[in-house]
C-alpha cells in the first residue's frame, strides 16, 4: 500500500477536485503493474494498472488507496473492470466518503467472489487527500488561513492603507497555494482597500472568489466584479436584530453557516486571505485546518494588528507542520493538534 500511495502522489494537483489515487497489482508476491489517476476527468488509477496486465491471469491482488468507484461520472464504474478470477482480492486504503460510492463497491466485489480488505495505511491515505475527506466527512471545505505580518505582528502600517510586507518569492508561493484551492475568501474592506486580483497569476487554476460583506458597499469597477464572486453578508443570518454592532460581534458565530453554504456550492477547499477581522473570526470559530503565517523582515512599531476583537486564542492547540525560507521572509505552516 505504501507503493500505491507513492503512485497516488504523482497525480499532484492535476487531479483536483478529484482525490489522488494510486494502484498496484501483485501476482505471486511480485508487483506486475502500477498506475495512478493522472488528471481530472481522465482514467482512474485502477484503469491504468489493469490495462497493463494479461486478462487471462488468475488470483492477482489489487492494492488501491481509495475504494474503486461504482458509479458513472466522467468515466464509467471502475468496479466493472475488476473481475474474478483475474483479481481475487482487493486491498483498499480507505472507503470513499462520497455517498455515491461509500461501501457500494465492496458489496459489488464481494458479490463476484472477490475478497476485500479496507483500512490499510488509512491515515496516510487521508493525509494525501485532506481536502477531499474533510469535504465529505465534515461537510465543509478544508480551510487554510493565510496572512503576512511584520516581525512585530502588524498586517499594515495604518488602517485603510495597503502595505507590502513580503517579497516576490513569498508571493509566488501564495499564488501556487491559490491554484490548489477551490475558493479564496476575503473581507469587503480588503477588496475596497487593495482592489486585489486574487488569482493564481498563471500558476494553475484560479480559485472562486468569496467576499464577506455587502455587494452594494463596493465600487463596481473593482477587479473582483469581473470574476463572478460569491457574496456573503453576516447579516444574512441575523436580519431581525437591531444591534448596529451585531455584524462585528457575531462574525465567528457565522463562519459555520458560511462554510455550510460553500459546502453546498461544492467547494472542497477554501483559502482565507482576509484582514484582521476576518482572520480573527475564523480563528475564534475553530473551523480551520491550517495556518500559513508569512513573516517579513520589517518592524513597523505601530499599525494594524493581526488579531482584533480582543479575544484570546489560547484555546487553540497548534503544531508546526513546516518551516520554509523565502530569501528574507519565512513561512510557518501550523495545523490543529487533534
Amino acid at each position: 500500500m505504501d507503493i500505491a500511495i507513492k503512485e497516488a502522489i504523482k497525480g499532484e494537483d492535476s487531479v483536483l477536485p478529484n482525490p489522488r489515487v494510486g494502484a498496484v497489482i501483485v501476482s505471486k508476491g511480485e508487483i506486475i503493474s502500477k498506475g495512478f489517476h493522472q488528471f481530472f476527468g481522465g482514467p482512474h488509477a485502477e484503469v491504468y494498472a489493469l490495462d497493463k496486465i494479461n486478462n487471462k491471469m488468475k488470483d492477482a491482488v489489487l492494492y488501491i488507496t481509495l475504494e474503486p468507484c461504482s458509479h458513472s461520472g466522467k468515466t464509467g464504474p471502475c468496479t466493472d473492470l475488476i473481475t474474478f478470477p483475474m483479481i481475487s482480492k482487493v486491498v483498499m486504503g480507505s472507503l470513499d466518503p462520497n455517498p455515491l460510492v461509500n461501501g457500494n463497491s465492496i458489496k459489488i466485489l464481494n458479490g463476484r467472489g472477490i475478497t476485500t480488505k479496507v483500512g490499510v495505511l488509512e491515515k496516510e491515505v487521508k493525509k494525501i487527500n485532506r481536502h477531499f475527506f474533510t469535504f465529505y466527512e465534515k461537510k465543509r471545505p478544508y480551510v487554510i488561513i493565510k496572512y503576512a505580518t511584520s516581525l512585530d505582528g502588524y498586517i499594515s502600517k495604518s488602517i485603510g492603507k495597503s502595505t507590502v510586507i513580503t517579497g516576490k518569492e513569498s508571493k509566488k508561493s501564495v499564488h501556487k497555494l491559490r491554484a490548489r484551492c477551490d475558493g479564496i475568501l476575503v473581507g469587503r474592506k480588503t477588496v475596497q482597500i487593495d482592489d486585489p486580483d486574487l488569482s493564481s497569476h498563471g500558476l494553475g487554476n484560479n480559485p472562486r472568489i468569496v467576499i464577506l460583506g455587502d455587494k452594494e458597499k463596493l465600487n463596481s469597477n473593482l477587479k473582483v466584479f469581473s470574476k463572478d464572486p460569491i457574496f456573503y453578508s453576516f447579516l444574512d443570518t441575523c436580519k431581525n436584530s437591531d444591534s448596529k454592532n451585531l455584524e462585528k460581534e457575531s462574525l465567528f458565530n457565522n463562519i459555520a453557516p458560511l462554510l455550510s453554504k460553500l459546502y453546498h456550492e461544492g467547494m472542497q477547499s477554501l483559502l482565507v486571505e482576509g484582514g484582521g477581522e476576518t482572520i480573527t473570526s475564523f480563528l475564534m470559530s475553530g473551523l480551520f485546518d491550517e495556518i500559513h503565517a508569512y513573516i517579513g523582515p520589517k518592524i513597523f512599531g505601530s499599525g494594524v494588528p493581526l488579531f482584533t476583537i480582543g479575544t484570546k486564542m489560547d484555546h487553540l492547540n497548534l503544531i508546526v507542520n513546516s518551516f520554509t525560507e523565502f530569501k528574507n521572509d519565512v513561512r510557518i505552516v501550523y495545523k490543529l493538534d487533534q
